[in-house]
């Protein structure tokens, strides 16, 4: 509706509106006129009360504070930080996951035990890729029941020669030692100084021998190097001083017969032992029975089999049990 002012002819320089319009505007707006300036009396505006603003007209501001309705016209006010302040700002939820709270590229993707999810600390994971520490591991500890008293960590290489199973240790940054399944065509367990082409020692993966690359020694004052227990064993003679023994030992004790050796005499018997070699060397001392001093001893091997002969190095007849105690040492002529 346009209002039309007029000159008011009973006041100089006043505007009257068309007594037309006062009417459509009294039954419109519910105004009174003033009959003698002929202007209008609004009268006083004001918000219509309302049940919720009352409700939030009730609450006490305060900085970082926002409201929220807690039930049908009741409302209350919770903490606003600047940083859920920064979380709401943000348009997309790639700037919320990033700006807003601070996530990095692990939040979109998936949990799992391969390819490019994030794997999975309760299952078994597959690396697709190599995988490399930047700083020190200074402890761990991985471990899987294979018994009730047995933990392992478990490392499943590539079953190919080309590809083997290497670790290597570094001291600031330099490597120093490797040590794995890396002895071509074979996969022995091999310990190599890095960069060296000489093993320091090796496991056969074929009859589980140790071979050392350079030499073997021990500084310990009462252990030396030798064999252990199970490695040894006995055996007697019988019949006479040339009846041959058995005995698949590389280590052991055999118990001549007590026949009588002439003075000057060589009885010679042979020992049946698996473990020579025809270029080894095996080593016989008299350690007990008889006459200390009196006896020569030589052994002759082959393969399978040595040869032991024993001299009677004294003027006169000798008939005595001798004990003969014997270590062999492996040998080669290449």
């Amino acid at each position: 509706m346009a209002l039309q002012w007029t000159p008011n002819p009973r006041a100089a320089g006043r505007l009257s509106i068309a007594a037309n319009q006062r009417a459509r505007m009294a039954s419109v707006f519910s105004i009174d006129w003033d009959h003698v300036t002929g202007k209008p009396d609004f009268p006083v505006l004001y918000q219509p009360l309302d049940s919720e603003l009352t409700a939030i007209a009730g609450l006490t501001s305060a900085a970082n504070k926002g409201l929220y309705f807690t039930g049908t016209a009741t409302a209350s006010t919770f903490d606003l930080t600047a940083v859920a302040r920064t979380l709401l700002a943000q348009t997309t939820q790639a700037s919320m996951r990033s700006t807003g709270l601070g996530l990095g590229t692990a939040a979109t993707k998936d949990t799992g035990t391969s390819g490019t999810n994030v794997p999975l600390l309760d299952g078994a994971n597959t690396w697709s890729a190599s995988q490399t520490f930047s700083s020190a591991i200074n402890s761990f500890g991985i471990g899987g029941a294979v018994s009730t008293s047995t933990s392992y960590i478990r490392l499943n290489g590539s079953s190919a020669a080309s590809q083997p199973l290497v670790f290597e240790a570094q001291t600031n940054g330099t490597p120093r030692w490797q040590w794995g399944l890396m002895v071509g065509g074979t996969l022995d367990f091999a310990w190599y100084r890095t960069g060296s082409s000489v093993f320091a020692f090796r496991i056969s993966n074929s009859d589980d021998s140790v071979l050392f690359g350079y030499s073997a020694k021990s500084n310990s004052p009462t252990g030396g190097v030798g064999y252990a227990t199970g490695a040894g064993g006995t055996v007697t003679q019988t019949t006479s001083k040339s009846t041959g023994v058995t005995l698949n030992k590389v280590s052991g004790a055999i118990t001549m017969d007590g026949a009588a050796l002439a003075a000057g005499a060589i009885a010679s018997f042979v020992l049946t032992n698996s473990a020579i070699a025809a270029t080894d060397v095996l080593i016989l001392n008299h350690i007990s029975g008889g006459t200390p001093g009196s006896y020569s001893l030589n052994a002759r091997c082959g393969n399978g089999s040595a040869t032991i002969d024993v001299r009677n190095n004294t003027a006169g007849s000798l008939s005595e049990a001798i004990v003969i105690q014997y270590a062999l040492i492996k040998a080669v002529n290449a």
